[in-house]
């Protein structure tokens, strides 16, 4: 009687699926924590939007006395003080691209299939990563540019907010919460693009037209084709209760919107990845 030697199936089924999830986010957090450029980005996205908001924040007391009666009504200290927050939108997708670009350009990414042969695995390792260190500096940011500006505010003697303000307090989390919205997309979308220029001209369109050219629209449009666009449906969430318009959704129906555009984005790059990039 014969016996034959046989590789034990988990064994065999390890090498054919390579790392796990887990394995796959640590190697992305170690090249992440390694690049220059997306590190770099980040922190001046951080820096550059708080102080872009405490710079605004200073020239709106400084201004204040003059505005119209009107205009000094509808002064509020929560919304006023977000505004670096484009600036550090702008510095978190480069460092987004930034972290799934150069593979592509380098040819890295090759290796990194080979290592990880289940595509799904790189781009949800990407997408935590990228998600969890754009997570931290919104975080930093939000909390900056807030409690920021009612320090500027309050050395004029204008209006100020605070923790014991729902509205601020549900401004100041929400942002932190959605902060890493587009950074994520981003992610998607580069997998998609493979190309860096691509991917952030693409994003910065999703990010501005909804705001530059939204208001040039019939309010059917606004209603029901820009209001489910990511950044609409994130500043219902954030804002709506700030800043009343015509773009913004009720904000369980603005929940819906933000989750099926990153679970949408990321199914399609993992199809597309999966089909093209063999």
């Amino acid at each position: 009687m014969t016996t034959t030697a046989t590789r034990p199936v988990p064994e065999r089924a390890a090498q054919e699926t390579g790392p796990g999830l887990r394995e796959a986010v640590a190697a992305e957090w170690a090249k992440l924590r390694t690049a220059r450029a997306p590190r770099r980005n980040l922190v001046l996205g951080t820096v550059l939007g708080i102080g872009v908001s405490l710079v605004l924040a200073a020239v709106v007391g400084a201004t204040f006395d003059d505005w119209p009666a009107a205009e000094r009504a509808q002064f509020d200290p929560v919304l006023f003080p977000l505004s670096g927050s484009l600036l550090m939108a702008i510095f978190f997708v480069a460092a987004s691209v930034g972290s799934v670009a150069p593979e592509y350009s380098s040819g890295m990414i090759r290796l990194t299939f080979t290592v990880v042969p289940k595509r799904w695995r790189v781009l949800l390792a990407k997408a935590i990563v990228v998600g969890a260190a754009v997570g931290v500096a919104s975080a930093v940011a939000v909390t900056g540019m807030l409690f920021g500006g009612q320090a500027v505010f309050a050395s004029y003697g204008l209006p100020t907010a605070g923790l014991g303000d729902p509205d601020f307090v549900r401004a100041l989390l929400v942002l932190v919460l959605t902060g890493p919205l587009f950074p994520v997309l981003s992610v998607a979308v580069t997998f998609l693009l493979r190309s860096a220029a691509a991917s952030i001209s693409t994003m910065l369109a999703l990010i501005f037209v909804p705001s530059m050219f939204g208001g040039l629209l019939p309010g059917w449009w606004q209603r029901n084709v820009l209001s489910l666009l990511p950044g609409p449906a994130g500043d219902s969430l954030a804002i709506g209760h700030l800043e009343p318009s015509a773009l913004h959704l009720h904000p369980l129906a603005a929940a819906v919107v933000v989750v099926a555009w990153v679970v949408g984005l990321l199914a399609v790059a993992n199809r597309a990845v999966s089909r093209r990039d063999a």
